[in-house]
């Protein structure tokens, strides 16, 4: 007896190891899946706002590059030898661009700075007084862009301060006179980031990359030691933000050895208060892009690693219980049958399905394991999923709806100042252009609000007229249109009225149209560029149909369009969220239909044929919806 009891000891505890080691590993890996998705989404924060910024800056380009006075300006000055007849010349441009570049500084831009053709400074919008230096050493970006006349963007060290930098070439009717950069400071561009997606980020540089400014009390003020490696600097509105002082020193050595190998890394640990943190580094490329000079560090707390701790030592203590239930079990049938050598046939049939019994409850505690284990791993992968999907379609689709709006307010903007500059200012013109740019304004206020209520789910729903709001969509994107030389061709058989969401059904007519708009722009064939457009009644239904010349989609790829993250375009132009984010609206939201075909149709004598969308909305009333919505939530 007692060596039976020794055995089944012994097997407990074998047995026991075997389970907490398997589990253990499951746990880690599970760990390891979580910091490497915090890794991404550092990743993509990091590449969006910088996008974001690079899309701004090139919006600003081109306002500079279409501005004759302007580019006269800097031709001027770059062929000229008399200083006094720069500084006149000077004086002027800053005059011109002082009221627009007080709004480009409002959202995030720190310096417009202007060089000649020869590398010499001509004017720093953000420090007027300071300007003639050469900066062909100080300044790699500038003095490639003039060599190379190819634009470039990265982080760079200044004569004091480092930021994000864009520098394009300026030309006047192909002639290269010199060149602009649009920069945003560190500082700047980490609040961008803290504000837009609530994440708590630090920013530590490479010693050696900025030691030799430290002699200016300004760069000296910014930074100090960092406490995770002598090799790095980080700035000192860091200090005390994020628990830093809590890291264990194993973990800051362990920092300390992967700045060193420039890659994208993470680290976890445990507070003095028992909790994870997790910091993930981001290695910045200078602007020659060869090598990391700095590095992003977001902190996170480790919420979610705590919970997967907590998991593994309650379904080990389960699984302990388990197998110590199984083993007892086993070893009171083994005493038992021992003890009895001569069993009946009923006897042995019921030890027989005790048995099986006992197998199944095996069994189904090994499913119930992996369905639990399974459902969890697609319960967070999805979570994961819908939070980012949701981040990236409100930040891609307000990008994109802002593009145009701020382009019309700028031109405005500019328009009134040059001429009110110039004395010719009519005082009937003021009120139409001040008008527009308000218009402008309060589009761009409802845009962010129209995204947030459809993510967050507050929606409204009111009576609207389909060909109006149709013509609502149109209007943003009518200059975008225009430059791309596409014509629109509207056909409203009547006028009908829906009670829906208005904004999100505009949201959803922009993406189609702006979807056809880049494929028609993609073309190289040299046809006219059509999108139809026509709304019409059909029994309780409004039909809208948005159709385009571009050539149609792919029969391979025609029954995957309204897929998430599905796109045909670079990464650099789309998330393939557009058409799925419309099919949502339309499908979900709407209680509607979105179909799309390939159509063949004939316009001006000639056959064309491309890609047909078309929309399905049920027509009903303000007082039938609400009967509807009462109806449902009884």
């Amino acid at each position: 007896m007692k060596k039976q009891i020794l055995v089944t000891f012994t097997l407990f505890f074998v047995l026991g190891f075997i389970v907490s080691i398997l589990l253990s590993l499951d746990k880690e890996r599970r760990i390891k899946m979580y910091l490497e998705n915090q890794l991404l989404m550092s990743s993509t924060q990091f590449d969006v706002t910088y996008k974001n910024y690079n899309n701004l800056s090139k919006s600003i380009y081109n306002n500079i590059l279409t501005d004759s006075e302007i580019v006269g300006l800097i031709d001027e000055a770059s062929t000229t030898t008399s200083k006094e007849t720069q500084d006149k010349l000077r004086l002027k441009l800053q005059s011109s661009l002082t009221h627009i570049y007080q709004n480009w500084n409002a959202i995030g831009i720190n310096q417009l700075h202007f060089h000649l053709k020869n590398n010499v400074s001509f004017l720093r919008m953000h420090a007027p007084s300071k300007f003639g230096d050469d900066l062909t050493k100080a300044r790699y970006s500038v003095a490639t862009v003039n060599k190379t006349l190819q634009p470039i963007d990265g982080l760079e060290m200044g004569k004091i301060d480092n930021g994000f930098r864009f520098v394009y070439p300026l030309f006047n009717s192909n002639k290269h006179i010199g060149s602009v950069e649009v920069s945003v400071s560190v500082i700047d561009f980490l609040q961008k980031i803290e504000d837009s997606f609530h994440a708590k980020v630090g920013f530590s540089i490479n010693k050696q990359v900025i030691e030799h400014l430290l002699v200016h009390s300004e760069v000296k003020n910014m930074y100090e030691l960092s406490p995770n490696s002598p090799y790095y600097l980080r700035l000192k509105r860091d200090i005390g933000k994020y628990g830093v002082t809590q890291i264990p020193k194993n973990i800051r050595n362990e920092i300390s050895q992967k700045l060193l190998q420039n890659k994208p890394f993470y680290v976890y640990y445990k507070t003095k208060s028992g909790d994870s943190s997790v910091i993930t580094f981001l290695p910045i490329k200078n602007v020659q892009g060869n090598r990391a000079i700095a590095y992003i560090a977001k902190h996170t707390d480790g919420k979610y690693i705590d919970e997967l701790e907590s998991d593994y030592y309650l379904v080990l203590a389960m699984m302990l219980i388990i197998l110590a239930g199984i083993l007892f079990y086993g070893y009171k049938d083994y005493m038992y049958k021992k003890n009895i050598t001569k069993s009946f046939d009923t006897i042995r049939v019921q030890k027989e399905e005790l048995a099986h019994s006992v197998e199944e409850l095996e069994r189904q505690n090994i499913q119930i394991t992996a369905s639990i284990d399974e459902n969890r791993k697609k319960d967070n992968l999805i979570a994961e999923q819908s939070r980012l999907a949701s981040l990236g379609e409100m930040i891609g689709n307000i990008a994109h709806q802002w593009r145009q709006p701020l382009s019309a307010i700028s031109t405005s903007a500019s328009s009134l100042s040059v001429q009110n500059e110039l004395g010719i200012l009519n005082p009937n013109e003021l009120n139409p252009a001040l008008n527009k740019i308000i218009e402008k304004t309060q589009f761009l206020s409802q845009t962010i609000e129209d995204f947030r209520n459809f993510i967050e789910g507050k929606k409204e729903k009111k009576e609207f007229v389909i060909s109006s709001a149709i013509d609502n969509a149109l209007n943003v994107i009518d200059s975008s249109i225009a430059n791309s030389q596409i014509i629109i061709k509207k056909d409203y058989a009547e006028i009908i009225f829906i009670n829906n969401f208005k904004n999100e059904f505009i949201q959803g007519i922009l993406n189609i149209i702006n979807n056809a708009k880049d494929v028609l722009n993609e073309r190289n064939e040299n046809i006219e560029k059509v999108i139809f457009i026509s709304v019409k009644k059909f029994k309780n239904k409004a039909i809208v149909t948005i159709q385009d010349n571009a050539g149609g989609i792919n029969a391979d790829i025609l029954s995957r369009v309204f897929e998430p993250y599905f796109t045909t375009k670079h990464k650099s132009q789309g998330t393939g969220l557009g058409l799925y984010m419309t099919h949502q609206i339309i499908t979900t939201s709407m209680g509607g239909n979105l179909l799309v075909d390939n159509h063949e149709f004939i316009h001006n004598d000639n056959r064309y044929f491309g890609a047909r969308f078309i929309i399905e909305l049920l027509i009903t009333n303000a007082n039938e919806t609400n009967m509807k919505d009462e109806e449902a939530d009884a």
